[in-house]
């Protein structure tokens, strides 16, 4: 019996930021233990993970920079630009790597610049379509939704987007996380808070809007004996060096650049500060409370709401967001207060860290039809 063949198309660049190939990488990887054939197709923008996804095992076709984005299509025209062409384009470019054979069992689609005009070229290249979205702005045709994230109107909002039948995943319960996350989940539940604190300071691993700055800034006026920081950086952040510069003359802080998993550096931290996204799911899975700062336009929505639900402290996005902010959210700091551990316990029951495992068992059983 021959592997269920799988499609990932996804892309990494200084202006989408990493989180999207992340994910896809946890799925492929789950896919790849269950005994599937993965298939990752990137664009090599500035700021590409290719080689990342290489590293992980993974089999990777690597499209190249021909074309001008597509403008005016889309309802916020931004995610057209971060395509690197038209969506008819890189429907081609796909159908040519994916070939004139068998269809892939699933096509597995993770960008904000295609739509249902992309998917339904895709029709005659895989049986099934799986679309991983969190905008809920654009009609697609696929067979499975994915949207992990905890909006309040998570149950109605792609009513109008996806056609009769499609099967919608919904909530961090099927957050694509890293299986660290739920080995290190057992040793998190009992933990107990006592000074000194270690803050986990993380925006992203582009961290296009300098958060970390602002918060080291704040970090060197508030001077609190008892906390101590590890920022982390990714590969494709500019100013890393200067970060590490810059954090070198602070006392209690350390700069850690792309970590393979932050698994265990969640479940030993006490509070995080970082940006509104995949990353929210790695925390609640570690019990691990935060302030938010939105880093990126579509972050807004589900900081909103995570905020509205008491589920995080929330600074605004990253034009409201200061060094004054940071210092005050840094001189009230108390890890270990009571309305802190509540919401510990709130996190801690809305994600498992066992996301990948659901999905890769709806697209397996999918598979086999």
């Amino acid at each position: 019996m021959r592997p269920m063949q799988v499609a990932i198309r996804a892309d990494a660049s200084s202006a989408i930021g990493s989180g999207h190939v992340m994910r896809c990488m946890t799925l492929a990887a789950a896919l790849l233990e269950h005994g599937c054939h993965v298939r990752f197709i990137t664009r090599e923008h500035d700021g590409h993970l290719a080689a990342t996804i290489e590293s992980r095992g993974i089999e990777c076709v690597r499209l190249p920079i021909t074309g001008t984005p597509e403008a005016g299509r889309m309802p916020a025209d931004i995610y057209a630009q971060w395509l690197g062409c038209s969506q008819e384009d890189d429907a081609r470019d796909t159908a040519a790597i994916l070939g004139g054979g068998e269809p892939v069992d699933w096509l597995i689609v993770d960008h904000y610049a295609v739509d249902a005009q992309w998917e339904s070229r895709m029709r005659a290249h895989a049986r099934h379509i799986m679309v991983i979205d969190d905008l809920a702005n654009r009609h697609h045709d696929c067979d499975l939704l994915l949207d992990q994230n905890l909006y309040v109107d998570r149950e109605t909002r792609y009513t109008a987007f996806v056609p009769q039948g499609c099967d919608l995943l919904l909530g961090p319960r099927h957050a694509l996380l890293s299986p660290d996350f739920a080995r290190q989940r057992a040793s998190v539940k009992a933990k107990r808070f006592a000074a000194p604190y270690r803050i986990l300071v993380f925006f992203g691993g582009v961290d296009a809007t300098g958060e970390a700055s602002r918060f080291l800034q704040a970090w060197a006026r508030v001077g609190r004996d008892d906390l101590s920081a590890d920022i982390v950086t990714g590969i494709g952040n500019p100013r890393a060096t200067a970060l590490a510069e810059f954090a070198a003359t602070l006392p209690r802080v350390q700069v850690h650049r792309h970590l393979h998993s932050m698994a265990r550096m969640m479940a030993e931290a006490d509070y995080a500060f970082g940006a509104c996204g995949a990353t929210n799911w790695e925390r609640f899975c570690t019990g691990l409370n935060s302030t938010l700062t939105s880093v990126a336009e579509n972050q807004l929505p589900l900081a909103r709401d995570l905020a509205a639900l008491g589920l995080v402290d929330y600074l605004g996005d990253w034009r409201q967001a200061s060094v004054e902010s940071y210092e005050h959210a840094l001189a009230e700091l108390d890890p270990g207060a009571q309305r802190l551990l509540q919401r510990r316990a709130r996190i801690l029951a809305e994600v498992d860290g066992y996301g990948a495992r659901r999905i890769v068992e709806r697209l397996t059983n999918t598979g086999a039809d």
